[in-house]
C-alpha cells in the first residue's frame, strides 16, 4: 500500500517536471522565431555580409567570414572546403568594395521560408560586371546569421534591341 502511495507523488512530479520541460522548449522556439526584415533592413543585411567577405578577401584570409557563420554552416563546410570554393576571389585579386556605396537590388522579393530561413537573391549594380548573391541567413543569437553564400562576378549585359 505503501508503494501506491508514492507512485502518485512521483507521476506528479514527473508530470510536473515534463510541463516546465516543455514550456522551456516551447518559448525557445518562439524567441528563434522571426518575422520578414523590412526591405532596409535586408539591404543592409546583404551589404554588411557582401563588406564582411570582401574583407576577408582583401586579408586574404578567408576564415575572418567563415567565423561569421552558423554553427550549421560550419558543419556542412570545413575551412578547407570553403577556402576552395572561393580561392579564385583571393587569387584573381577581386575588389568588392565598391558594393558598399550601392544599394543591392533583390532579383526575387526576400522570402523567410517555413523553417525560418532567410533567402536573399539579387545583385550590386556595379560596372563593368555586377556582384550577384545568393545569402542564407538562419536567426541566432539575436541576429541574422549567415547559413549559406554564392556570390558571383558577371559582366554585365546590354540588350540592344
Amino acid at each position: 500500500m505503501i508503494a501506491n502511495k508514492k507512485r502518485p507523488a512521483a507521476w506528479a512530479k514527473l508530470t510536473f517536471i515534463t510541463g516546465v520541460a516543455v514550456i522551456f522548449l516551447l518559448s525557445c522556439t518562439a524567441e528563434e522565431k522571426q518575422s520578414l526584415p523590412s526591405d532596409l533592413e535586408n539591404q543592409k543585411i546583404v551589404l554588411e555580409t557582401t563588406l564582411a567577405f570582401a574583407q576577408a578577401v582583401n586579408a586574404k584570409d578567408l576564415s575572418l567570414f567563415r567565423n561569421q557563420t552558423t554553427k550549421e554552416f560550419k558543419a556542412e563546410f570545413s575551412h578547407e572546403q570553403f577556402e576552395t570554393v572561393f580561392a579564385g576571389f583571393i587569387k584573381q585579386e577581386i575588389n568588392l568594395l565598391p558594393a558598399a556605396k550601392l544599394n543591392p537590388e533583390f532579383h526575387i522579393p526576400p522570402i523567410l521560408s517555413d523553417d525560418g530561413t532567410l533567402i536573399l537573391r539579387g545583385y550590386f549594380p556595379t560596372r563593368p560586371s555586377q556582384i550577384e548573391f545568393d545569402y542564407n541567413y538562419l536567426w541566432r543569437n539575436g541576429g541574422w546569421k549567415i547559413s549559406g553564400i554564392s556570390l558571383e562576378i558577371n559582366p554585365v549585359t546590354t540588350h540592344k534591341p
